[in-house]
Order: structure tokens, then sequence, then C-alpha cells
């Protein structure tokens, strides 16, 4: 074990007494108020996820967008279709692997669409209580009731309907902050805690590609870690340990080989498991760990470079964090940017205090102090080789290196302290945590599910559309859906498959890795086309294809609402393109979009005329669903 010294509890307090023939040792009353605040810090921790997780049964919720096409391969497991990959990239391929749908399956299985939401926020909830559980075995009660502060803390900032989201960028988050926890034990030399790494860091790389640096190294930085510090402990045992089992040296040398040994085996098997899948891809199926390779080496478009990776860095690293609900976002809907002086110097802090606490003694302290630095860097390189634009929902990770960045200043500002009463400090903390979390819980609870306007409007559309089809028929469906992003197709297509209809969606690059190629098919050769389209769209001059019949309608705006609404739309769209020419945006302007609001003040739109926008759009939006011959 390592020299390390932390502000953690005093050894345990035992009294003996005497039942029967032997002595036996019990906790005394103080040892037993110690498990108590550590049971509590543990509960607090993961409370806040727990009230958003039994919010959400019986939400009955019908899911759009990507979380619809996530259900639809979730749904696929078990079968004979399972799986295999993970979620799908707009660069076309798949993310590394299929843990996510695999987890989720059993509860999706039992309870339909509320349980995905179920299972999401059952993962949410164990990956807090781990986190706290875990920093209590590092650094006892007053780094558990810290980490436990700062855990809903975070939850508040990315707010509790997250903790239930199963959208993938979303979905690995109070993973990825568990793994990293489970690193520094592991290279403190707690090996017990390397499978429950390998397990979860390959649920957050299979989830979402972006994890893979920061998972990489610093798996790498424990596996050199645990490496050194055997070599060390070979050459340091005495001769007879060296090469002889008998003795005490001997016996201590074979006690750590075997430790090692074991550890190392059963890391390799936890982690094997979970890429047997991925890798059965590989080899007899779509080669998708290929086409990761080949888009790192060629990516098709520029990365985002380390300007801006080392700018984003100093946006995540300033304070308040974004994890803590600052803004992230430019006008543009990009991850914002700041001054390289917040970065640099968050590093340079944590440097001097991992320094500091080496010299105090404090190992264990120094190691999460050096555990950020690395994670910041694997950050950076992570976000200069994206490619495309880079919006927040892509650097989410960037939550977590600043969370463990912060934490591990704390937490060496409270060693080196030396408190003589820790307890308090713990239970201080601990109250504090208590508030937050209550203020986030009452102020989130009962939490939406995702897109609740676009599940609304999918609720009401599936019974009349599905009344008007053929169960016997085969369907293709369409979408213009400019305001959700094409989101309403995936949704009502999962609600028709759900319900036993034949339905499909027409061929493109992607439609393979997003639905599965079971549910493509050429609109030609189907027996008709659905179409459900925004009305936004259809007041922008969408117009329906010939021998198109509406099977349903939905709009949360009364008529005159909506003739308001399209009104304004044309106004607005007249003053934009005068003013800016071919900038001007097209489709459907959303005010709730910071880039169209600023384009539309630039154009000489009142801010009235941008509020009242916004009204109309919060309730989000109407659709019409058409069915049409095959096209």
């Amino acid at each position: 074990m390592s020299a390390s010294i932390p502000v953690s509890d005093p050894p345990p307090v035992v009294r003996r007494r005497r039942r029967g023939d032997a002595d036996e040792l019990i906790p005394t009353r103080t040892d037993r108020r110690e498990l108590l605040l550590q049971i509590a810090i543990v509960v607090v921790a993961a409370a806040p996820a727990l009230a958003a997780t039994l919010s959400v049964i019986g939400i009955h919720w019908v899911p759009g967008g990507d979380q619809a096409i996530e259900v639809l391969r979730i749904s696929d497991v078990g079968g004979p279709h399972t799986p295999l990959v993970g979620p799908w990239s707009r660069w076309g391929w798949a993310h590394p692997g299929p843990a996510l749908f695999w987890l989720v399956a059993p509860t999706q299985h039992l309870f339909g669409n509320d349980g995905v939401l179920l299972a999401c926020g059952l993962l949410s909830t164990a990956s807090a209580a781990g986190i706290a559980a875990v920093a209590i075995r590092r650094g006892g009660t007053v780094l558990g009731a810290i980490t436990a502060l700062g855990v809903v803390g975070f939850l508040g900032g990315m707010g509790l309907s997250t903790a239930v989201d199963p959208w993938n960028p979303y979905v690995a988050l109070l993973p990825f902050l568990l793994f990293v926890l489970l690193v520094w034990s592991v290279v403190c030399d707690d090996l017990v805690m390397a499978p429950a790494a390998a397990v979860v860091g390959s649920f957050c790389v299979q989830a979402h590609v972006g994890f893979l640096p920061l998972v990489g190294g610093l798996s790498a930085l424990a596996f050199v870690a645990v490496a050194v510090r055997h070599l060390r402990a070979h050459r340091a045992a005495p001769e007879g340990g060296t090469r002889s089992d008998t003795g005490s040296g001997g016996l201590l040398a074979a006690v750590r080989r075997h430790r090692l040994l074991s550890t190392f085996l059963a890391t390799v098997v936890a982690g094997g498991l979970m890429w047997l899948a991925p890798l059965w891809d590989q080899l007899f199926g779509s080669g998708n760990l290929s086409a990761l390779l080949s888009y790192a080496r060629s990516p098709e478009s520029d990365t985002a470079g380390w300007s801006k990776a080392f700018g984003i860095m100093s946006g995540q690293l300033r304070l308040p964090a974004p994890w803590m609900g600052a803004n992230e976002a430019s006008a543009a809907g990009l991850t914002l940017t700041a001054g390289w002086a917040w970065g640099v110097g968050a590093v340079l802090l944590l440097v001097v205090a991992a320094v500091v606490a080496v010299r105090r003694r404090h190992v264990d302290v120094a190691i999460l102090d050096g555990i950020a630095v690395v994670a910041i860097g694997l950050a950076v390189l992570s976000t200069a080789r994206m490619t495309g634009f880079v919006a927040p929902y892509m650097t989410q990770w960037w939550w977590i290196v600043s969370f463990v960045a912060l934490l591990a200043l704390v937490w060496t500002v409270v060693s080196l302290l030396d408190l003589a009463d820790a307890r308090a400090l713990a239970v201080g903390a601990l109250g504090v945590a208590v508030v937050v979390g209550g203020f986030v819980v009452v102020r989130d609870v009962p939490v939406d599910a995702p897109v609740p306007t676009l599940s609304r409007a999918l609720s009401e559309l599936v019974g009349p559309t599905a009344a008007a089809l053929d169960r016997d028929h085969r369907y293709v469906v369409h979408t213009v859906d400019e305001r959700n992003w094409g989101g309403a197709g995936p949704g009502l297509q999962l609600a028709l498959e759900q319900l036993g209809y034949h339905v499909f969606v027409g061929p493109t690059d992607l439609t393979d890795i997003q639905y599965g190629a079971r549910r493509v098919l050429e609109p030609a050769v189907g027996d008709g086309v659905i179409t459900i389209v925004g009305l936004d769209s259809m007041g922008n001059g969408w117009v329906p294809p010939d021998g198109a019949r509406e099977l349903a309608r939905y709009d949360p705006l009364s008529a005159a609402e909506r003739r308001e609404f399209d009104e304004s739309q044309a106004s607005m769209h007249e003053r934009m393109s005068a003013a800016l020419g071919s900038e001007a945006p097209e489709g459907v302007l959303s005010m709730d979009s910071l880039h169209h609001a600023m384009l539309a003040r630039a154009s000489g739109v009142s801010q009235a005329e941008i509020d009242r926008m916004k009204e109309l759009q919060a309730p989000g939006s109407g659709f019409a669903v058409f069915l049409s011959p095959p096209a």
C-alpha cells in the first residue's frame, strides 16, 4: 500500500466480550455511528437520482428522435437481430458496443418504453451510490461527504431528467465518474477495484466513442502504476523473498504475486466479456470497429484542432463550471471557449497541489491530483480530434473531468489542513448535501420524459394512424420535421411497430446502422408511404404528395394561434432575407435557438415579436400524418 496519510476516519475501535468459550471482537457505539454516517452519505448521494427514477413509473412515454431509434434497437435484444454494436453516429459508423442496449433490454421487455427510463434511472442511482462508496473507501467519511455534495450538485446542474434519459451522450456520465474513482483506487494499490473499472470503463466507451481516449488513457495509467509498484516491491524484497517461498519474505512475495495474478485474470475476463459482441461483429458482421479505426485515421472533415480544444478546456474548467449549470453554448449552439488562462491555471494549480501533497506524505491525495491532470490532457486530445461542429452534447464528458479536478483540489486542501475533528466536517458537508439534494428533488421531480412535447404529440397521432392502416401491408415512414431534426418519424415508426404493424424506413447511407437492415425498405416496393410532417413545415410551403390522404392531425395551438404563427414566420423570413440575403436561415425559425434569435434581432425583428414566437413554440410542434401510394 502507498504511504498516504489522508484525512480519514480513525481506525475502528472495538471492545472484547465473552461469548461461550471464545472471545469476540464487536464494534463499539462509535463504530456503529461511523457506519450509519457512511450509509447516510451513500443514500444522500443516490437519493436525487432515485427520486427521479421512481417518478417515471407509469409515465407512459412515447419516445421520438434518437431515443426512439435506441428503443427500436433495444427491443431487438434477445432475438435473431440482437445488436452487436452501439448507437448510431452521423459519421456513418456505430458507437463501439451494445452494452447500453443489453443493459436496458430486460426492463424494456418487462415494462415497455417506461422500462427504458427506469433502467437508466437505476443506472444513475447505482452509479451515484458507487461514487460515494468508493470515495468513502479512499478517504473515509470526510471525502465521502464532500463527494456526495458534489454528486447532488452535479445532478442539479445537469437536471434530474437527464438521469433517466437513455440518450448515449448522457447515459455514461455518472458511470464515467465512477470509473475515474475506481482507477484512482487501482493506482493506490486497491487492486480489487480493477475488474469493476474494466466493466464500467467498457460500458462508457461502448455507449459513446468520445470516452475512448479518456478511458483508454486512464486504464493505461493504472496498468503502468500497478506494474511499477510490483517491480519495486519485487526488487525491494529480501533475498529469501525473491527466490524462495520459505520465510516471511518469501511468503509475502508469494501472496503479492498471487493477488496480482488473480486480479489481472479477473480484469481480463471481465473486460473480455464486455467486448465479445463488438469483436464478433468485427469478425463475422459489419466490421464496425474497422470503420471506426478507418475514420479515426482519415476523418472526412477537418478536426477541431488544438487551439479550439484548449479554449473548450478553459471554458469547462472555469468557475462556475458548466456542470454547475453555467451556460456552455454559443449563439450558434456550439461549445463555448474561453481564454487559456482558466485552463492553464487549473492545471498548474493541480500540479502544485500534487507536489505539496507528496511533500506532506499524502500520496493518495497526490495521485488524485495527478489523475485529474492526466484526465484533462486526455480530454483535450479527444476534443482536438473531433470532426465537424463541436456542440455541448459532444463534449459532455468534460463535465466529469472538471468535476474531478475540483474534487481533487478540495480534497488536497482538506487533507493538508489536518483537521482535529474530521467528523464534524463530514457531518457539515452531508448536511449541505441534504439541503442541495432536497432543493434539486423539489425543483425537478416528477421529471419530464425526454422531449415531452414530442411524446405528447406522438401519443395523440398513433391511435388514429394505426386505425387507418392494414396489418398485412408494408409501409415506409417518411419524415418532414425540421424543428425536431426529423425526430417525429422514428417515434411514429417505433409506436406502430410496437402495435404489430409492418413499418420500415427508406434506404439512406445511415439507415442500416440506425435502425438495423431489416427495417429498411425501398418505398416503391412497399404498399404505401406514411409521411409525418410538422405543421410548421406545412406553413412554410410543404405540400402533400399526389394521392395522399390525411390520417391524423395534432396541433397544440388553436386555429387563431396557428394563423398567427404562420404569419409571424413569413414576416420574419421576409425581413431576414432582406437584411441578410443569402446568409438568412431557411426553413422553420425557432426562437429557442440563440442563433435564430440573434439573426432576427439583427434583421429588425423586435424583442416583443421574438418573445411572442417563443410563447407560440413553447407547447411543441404540431403534426399531420398522410398516407400516399408507393413512391
